[in-house]
């Protein structure tokens, strides 16, 4: 979390985002790559790049959006912004186990977790608001 927040000072708010995307993208990779190739650095690439990410995307996100609307709608835009990402956890928990016991591996779940990230980082790639705003 320190570093993804310094980081935010250095090259910006909207890069550090996107920065821990594709850190976060990596990993996935790495565990991916795991399967095929099971050997302690798979792992351990997989451990620090998923470690390194966890949790620090989260605040990053929360300061960005009380940036971008601010006044009497910003509690709840907060409050509607934690409600959607735990309700997106457990879901995609949920999710993933369903498309384990479907398909008997970990492929198609890698590949929602993919699809998922890269979904969640589309508004920082496209709207202007927040390339504007934040660097």
């Amino acid at each position: 979390m320190l570093s993804v927040s310094g980081l935010d000072g250095i090259i910006g708010r909207r890069r550090s985002v996107l920065l821990t995307y594709v850190i976060t993208l990596a990993g996935l990779g790495f565990l991916w790559l795991l399967r095929i190739e099971p050997s302690v650095w798979m792992l351990g690439g997989f451990v620090v790049c998923c470690g390194a990410t966890l949790g620090s995307r989260s605040p990053l996100i929360s300061v960005t959006a009380m940036q971008l609307f601010r006044g009497r709608a910003s509690a709840t835009i907060f409050g509607s912004i934690s409600i959607g990402a735990g309700a997106g956890q457990a879901i995609g928990a949920w999710i993933g186990g369903l498309l384990h016991d479907w398909t008997g591996g970990y492929d198609a779940v890698i590949g929602f977790s993919v699809i998922s990230l890269l979904l969640a980082m589309t508004p920082f790639l496209t709207l202007r608001a927040l390339a504007n705003r934040l660097g």
